[in-house]
């Protein structure tokens, strides 16, 4: 789904040295959740530079009877925040599918590093790496993009629960860009949570 560019960067995706082996349920799972969290993300703050890749640690055997691919025991994903505020995040989730909420996984760059002595961000200058990389605030990024959308949801127009309809783009301005917003919203006046304030006015 971050592939959308074109059909080359989509067929591109599918390369084996794009791929890694994880748990079916894994994939499908926290790892999907945590996908679509930071393609939320996205939408918010504009610009994030994001990195994932396997841990080879406590791993679960190979899979392929020639090539014996490694199962990593985790996975990792960086998250770097370009725009003013400045801020980064990371994830470690065990390969399995064993149930875990996302922000408990959230761990610092540091952290990530020191498990796979990979350098991340190593051309910003060291005092701001330093900083950034000792991270590991997870209020202070939305987690409301992980939640399912139940099948009735309080319209924030009125006091009175609105069926939820089809998923239509957000006629909201993003401030941080000036174009219309990317998020996508079941609202019946047609602005996500975060562009209520654009909203023209409901009288009753």
């Amino acid at each position: 789904a971050d592939m959308k560019l074109n059909e080359t960067s989509v067929s591109e995706s599918f390369y084996m040295s794009n791929m890694s082996p994880q748990v079916p349920s894994f994939n499908r799972g926290i790892w999907s959740k945590l996908e679509s969290l930071v393609r939320h993300w996205v939408t918010i703050e504009d610009t994030l530079v994001i990195v994932s890749g396997p841990v080879f640690k406590n791993d679960k055997g190979t899979i392929g009877s020639i090539n014996h691919v490694t199962i990593p025991g985790y996975y990792f994903k960086v998250i770097y925040d370009m725009t003013d505020e400045k801020k980064m995040i990371a994830f470690i989730l065990e390969n399995s599918s064993a149930p875990c909420d996302l922000k408990s996984r959230v761990v610092s760059v540091d952290s990530v590093e020191s498990l796979t002595g990979i350098n991340f961000f190593s051309a910003l200058p060291d005092n701001i790496e330093d900083k950034l990389e000792k991270q590991s605030d997870p209020d202070r990024w939305d987690f409301s993009g992980n939640k399912t959308i139940s099948k009735f949801t309080k319209s924030p127009m009125a006091n009175t629960s609105t069926k939820i309809g089809k998923a239509t783009q957000c006629l909201g301005i993003a401030k941080s860009t000036g174009k219309r917003c990317q998020l996508t919203t079941t609202n019946s006046n047609g602005y996500c949570k975060y562009h209520q304030d654009q909203a023209p006015s409901t009288k009753h």
